[in-house]
């Protein structure tokens, strides 16, 4: 039987306890004023909050990184930020669905060429992928409404 860290099986389901309150992050305007910018629960990690002075010029780099590096070479992508993260979502969406299918296969594809603690494993790290994938997915939707002008406030 297979053992799946406590972590791993709360980033499947959704929930990440380490992603769980929103960022909130002060920063100050031209005329020296201070300006609280938001993020919800999920944001991703080392992206500045989309109102933030930092935003536009972090938000490019983050999704080239979830992109093949072929998308690196494209001036128009980097020039429009919100096609770049259409195209970063479906390449997620795309991976995330690959991940799927590889796990429901293995056991048949590799039966003859695996033993059964190697499928395990090979399954396991499949299973971490997917886990992975699902919260990439979620953090490049986010990124998107973002983009599109969608704003977050915290709750109390």
């Amino acid at each position: 039987m297979r053992r799946v860290s406590a972590a791993v099986a709360a980033e499947s389901r959704g929930r990440n306890p380490s992603r769980r309150t929103n960022i909130i992050q002060t920063s100050y305007d031209e005329a020296g004023l201070a300006m609280t910018v938001s993020a919800p629960p999920g944001w991703p990690h080392g992206l500045p909050p989309p109102e933030s002075p930092g935003f536009d010029a972090k938000v490019v780099g983050w999704l080239l990184d979830q992109c093949p590096p072929e998308y690196r070479l494209s001036d128009t992508l980097r020039a429009h930020p919100v096609a770049l993260a259409r195209l970063a979502v479906c390449q997620v969406e795309a991976s995330l669905a690959g991940a799927r299918q590889a796990y429901a296969g293995v056991r048949r594809d590799l039966r003859d060429y695996l033993d059964p603690d190697q499928i395990d494993a090979v399954l396991l790290a499949l299973e971490h992928e997917g886990s992975r994938l699902v919260g990439l997915a979620r953090e490049v939707a986010m990124v998107e409404e973002a983009l599109r002008g969608r704003r977050w406030r915290p709750r109390l």
